[in-house]
């Protein structure tokens, strides 16, 4: 493995409108310019049924000479993020690269200098994974926001914090950290199982929230969701991938012991395009809680508590409000999942 390389995944799935401005937001980063440090960006157009790999195409030959050469545009003929993660990780990165970086085609990078300040966190201490903030639109724009927007940006960083979990739309790893892991086909959450096998080692340690670092000055654009029904969308899939992770963990416990016997395991699951929906039909409902265990309807109630520095009064509103849309995308996520749409649900 090349020390000082790093490979950054562009994963995009029909993202024509999009892939030009990510792609622009990269080659401008500072990082290219150490000495040191070697760099190879992939544009992973998933499945694309648009114009995506070729407006990539364009936006790289429109590069100096020197940066378009370390850019390359891959058409891969399938979709989905755990294949595509698994096929960046694996065919493209172990053994190829120190580090590899995961992006998101639809984001921007305003800032210069924030992979290069994600590297030297990660160079400068013990951590496995080092995330870049993610930040909504609406939280910089300049105008007036209707009464949802204001409440999308108040209720923001309620449900998660992305300096010990995996924000999955820009993070950097160690490649050595992700290399006995693999994705099973279909994972609607795939940054919330990898949180789980980085933190725990596929499950076998307790967790470490040390291996995962953020920080304020690292950051990236994304494009918020601004009416309820997008969020209720956006957010039951997120409850349908956490329910399913949950029982694919459980899974991994049961038939596989020690590290290299897991790792074996999950690298069959990303082969078998039946492994996941097998799972899942063999093990749920479950007794009482049915297809989604009840601890996602409570998990940002749960998160409010330690969040006194915004005021009493903030937390009653964001707690009264937070309940009341988590209690609507929990039985949307029951219903769902009852329906047979669990895997592969993206």
């Amino acid at each position: 493995m090349a020390e000082g390389r790093i490979h950054i995944g562009v994963f995009a799935h029909n993202e024509e409108n999009r892939i030009a401005g990510v792609l622009e937001d990269l080659a401008r980063q500072d990082i290219f310019t150490r000495a040191d440090v070697s760099v190879r960006v992939f544009v992973l157009a998933n499945g694309c049924e648009d114009a995506t790999v070729r407006v990539a195409r364009d936006a790289v030959r429109r590069l100096p000479a020197a940066l378009a050469a370390c850019m390359e545009v891959v058409d891969l003929p399938f979709s989905g993020k755990s294949r595509t993660w698994n096929h960046f990780v694996h065919a493209l990165c172990v053994g190829q690269a120190e580090y590899i970086c995961c992006v998101d085609g639809d984001i921007r990078v305003p800032s210069r200098s924030n992979l290069r300040l994600m590297l030297e966190r990660i160079e400068a201490g013990d951590a496995h994974v080092v995330n870049s903030r993610p930040r909504k639109d609406i939280e910089l724009a300049d105008g007036p926001l209707s009464l949802v927007e204001r409440i999308i940006v108040m209720g923001s960083g309620t449900g998660s914090d992305y300096r010990n979990s995996i924000a999955g739309s820009l993070y950097l790893a160690r490649t050595a950290a992700v290399e006995g892991i693999y994705m099973p086909v279909g994972l609607p959450v795939e940054d919330g199982f990898l949180r789980a096998m980085i933190l725990t080692r596929l499950l076998t340690q307790s967790e470490d929230f040390g291996r995962i670092h953020g920080d304020p000055g690292m950051w990236h654009v994304y494009e918020s969701l601004r009416t309820v029904p997008a969020l209720v969308r956006h957010q039951t899939r997120l409850v349908i991938g956490s329910a399913i992770n949950t029982v694919v963990f459980d899974h991994l416990c049961a038939h596989a012991q020690g590290f290299p016997q897991r790792s074996a395991l999950l690298r069959s699951a990303a082969q078998d395009e039946g492994w996941l929906a097998g799972v899942l039909g063999r093990t749920l409902p479950r007794w009482p809680s049915g297809f989604v265990p009840l601890h996602f309807l409570l998990k940002r109630l749960e998160g409010l508590r330690s969040r006194k520095e915004i005021g009493a009064r903030r937390i009653v509103l964001l707690a009264t409000l937070g309940f009341a849309f988590d209690l609507l995308v929990y039985v949307n996520a029951q219903l769902q999942m009852a329906r047979g749409k669990g895997a592969g649900y993206w």
